[in-house]
């Protein structure tokens, strides 16, 4: 894996550390989704915040505030998926099973939701509606369906 690595980086273009098209895309972590792909980029051109789900937390923001403030981006994607594991987790009762095996409690949620469409926006309003964020007028929502390998932009008020 890491002979692989080093070979696509000794033939391909150094990309910078900032991210040519301004774009910051906060997705999941799902082997399924490719951040790159959705939006026609290279290495270079975005960047990407992965974590369980695509869900706007505090650690997003915390990378989304320095990705605009020190490294160009002006724009932001949220991109859920269908098919993700969060979607229909019980977070309470996963907490407690957690909490049964391991003898502790676990000192964040997992994320659980039932609605995709929902969490969606409530995701993009909550990037919209933080004030240390220096650009939030271009925050939008898209989910992509895994089936159909299609990206759809959802309108959010």
């Amino acid at each position: 894996m890491v002979t692989r690595a080093r070979e696509r980086v000794a033939t391909g273009p150094r990309p910078g550390k900032r991210p040519s098209s301004a774009l910051a895309v906060i997705t999941c972590m799902d082997t399924r989704v490719d951040p790159l792909q959705f939006f026609q980029s290279r290495p270079g051109d975005i960047h990407a915040i992965e974590n369980a789900g695509g869900l706007v937390t505090g650690d997003v923001i915390r990378s989304l505030l320095v990705s605009q403030r020190y490294l160009g981006t002006r724009r932001v994607a949220v991109v859920m998926h269908t098919d993700c594991g969060l979607l229909g987790l019980d977070d309470h009762a996963e907490a407690s099973a957690i909490a049964d095996e391991a003898g502790v409690e676990i000192p964040f949620s997992l994320g659980g939701f039932g609605d995709l469409h929902q969490r969606l926006a409530e995701s993009v309003l909550m990037v919209r509606a933080t004030p240390i964020l220096p650009h939030r007028n271009d925050v939008r929502g898209y989910i992509y369906d895994v089936e159909t390998l299609r990206l759809s932009e959802v309108a959010i008020g």
